[in-house]
């Protein structure tokens, strides 16, 4: 499947002046978003046992709005969707070997705090020019789901 690769790091740029108001912009977005989910949940909760299905989903979403909170707490940055080779559990010691060593302690910190749902590398286009991205993903279902940036390889 070919996809379009990112062809410029400039994609991923934001100035750093506009840094804090960015992120406490997401941080107000994330925490609105997750008091949305947890009043979904309470009316849910209140309409009783034929809407288990609501209720199921009501809590999934608060699930996956607190992970993304706390992901973007924890240090992770947000980036734009991007395509993606995802990585399988048994492949990520195998990513880590052919890593730079900040990037595989990076994962291993990612992994340990247990905040994504799964992980991926966005390759550009380009290979011998552009370093790879290590991308941690927060998935609601199969249309809604979040990328942090974990590390960069450099």
């Amino acid at each position: 499947m070919n996809q379009p690769m990112i062809r410029s790091m400039n994609q991923l740029m934001i100035r750093s002046e506009d840094a804090p108001g960015f992120l406490e912009g997401l941080r107000t977005e994330y925490q609105t978003e997750l008091d949305n989910a947890q009043k979904d949940l309470e009316t849910a909760r209140h309409r009783g046992g034929r809407h288990i299905a609501q209720l199921r989903r009501a809590q999934r979403r608060v699930v996956y709005a607190e992970m993304k909170l706390e992901a973007l707490n924890q240090g992770f940055l947000p980036v734009p969707r991007m395509p993606v080779e995802k990585l399988e559990e048994w492949y990520l010691d195998k990513a880590a070997q052919n890593a730079p060593e900040a990037v595989v302690e990076r994962l291993k910190d990612a992994i340990a705090q247990g905040l994504f749902t799964s992980y991926a590398i966005v390759r550009p286009e380009d290979r011998r020019r552009r370093d790879p991205l290590l991308i941690g993903i927060v998935r609601l279902n199969r249309s809604d789901e979040e990328h942090f940036l974990i590390a960069w390889w450099r």
